[in-house]
């Protein structure tokens, strides 16, 4: 009788913890925070979502938000975030995703996860290509640069050989500790970062 007590106590333990969407181990970051959707005069068609996020009471190495937009209108998403890193700096994100009109067909659901840690990227669902190449701004402010023999990297493609994505401009400020990529025209979803020039 003991032994069914103890197995039917765990039972019900194990089905409480499922219940549980909350996990000790990954934040819940997107609970109570709605995108802002706007429409802008000079495009109508333009979505664009601004995300706000702090977090500055622990150290983790992945951010990701998951988002949905129709490849038909394009649309501008804007996310900021906020963390402390290993050295106990509080480190700020900024990427702004532009999908151009007709970059794909239908409504997409697809995740931007970021890595804290490297200071790059990945999009789920993968592989999935563009017909129009979409547009990548990344920052990260405040890190520590001092590793980073700048000169010798490039940001691109990290699942194979380099495809030298096309991108305006590189800019870093090693005194702040500003690492930024403008423009960068991603073709197809996979994982993207600081990589040693080849």
């Amino acid at each position: 009788m003991k032994k069914i007590l103890i197995a039917l106590i765990a039972v019900m333990f194990v089905f409480v913890a499922c219940e549980n969407n909350n996990s000790i181990l990954e934040p819940n970051t997107t609970s109570s925070i709605k995108p802002n959707v706007l429409l802008t005069n000079e495009n109508p068609l333009y979505e664009i979502m601004s995300i706000a996020l702090e977090d500055t009471t622990f150290i983790q190495l992945k951010y990701s938000k998951k988002l949905t937009v129709d490849g038909n209108k394009g649309g501008k998403i804007k996310l900021e975030y906020k963390y402390k890193s290993k050295e106990n700096k509080l480190v700020k994100l900024d990427a702004v995703l532009t999908i151009p009109k007709n970059a794909y067909k239908g409504e997409l659901t697809f995740d931007m996860i970021f890595d804290l840690e490297n200071y790059g990227l990945k999009f789920e669902p993968h592989p999935f290509t563009f017909d129009i190449p979409v547009i990548l701004d990344l920052k990260f402010s405040n890190i520590d640069l001092s590793g980073f023999d700048l000169n010798n990297f490039v940001f691109d493609y990290l699942d194979g050989e380099s495809e030298h994505l096309p991108y305006d401009k590189i800019k870093y400020d090693l005194e702040k500790g500003d690492l930024e990529i403008l423009g960068a025209q991603i073709p197809h979803f996979s994982r993207y970062g600081w990589t040693r020039v080849k």
